[in-house]
């Protein structure tokens, strides 16, 4: 009987590789690869984030990265995705920290 739900390609031909625990360290590999992306590339040069924020930013990009789909994170559009998370979570830190100092 077929599913109801459809398989995406990873899930199909996993089943008959049975590569389940390749497909998790994958994902483990994948993941580490786009939290370290994240920690070289798209923190700001222009202010530091104190110990609370990089905490919340670390938490909010392990959170996205679990919620993301396989296909997902190996698509062209991950990195793009991953920007606009930090980003979304940097900016207001930007400004108010900007604001408060009486640049800008």
């Amino acid at each position: 009987m077929l599913r109801d739900v459809p398989l995406n390609r990873r899930q199909f031909f996993g089943q008959f590789w049975g590569d389940d625990n390749k497909r998790l360290a994958e994902r483990r590999a994948r993941c580490e690869a786009l939290e370290g992306y994240a920690w070289t590339n798209l923190l700001p040069y222009d202010f530091a984030l104190n110990d609370e924020q990089y905490r919340e930013l670390e938490r909010e990009i392990r959170d996205f990265l679990a919620r993301t789909s396989d296909d997902d994170l190996h698509s062209m559009e991950m990195t793009r995705r991953l920007e606009e998370v930090v980003h979304g979570l940097i900016d207001p830190w930007r400004q108010e920290y900007y604001r408060n100092s009486g640049s800008l």
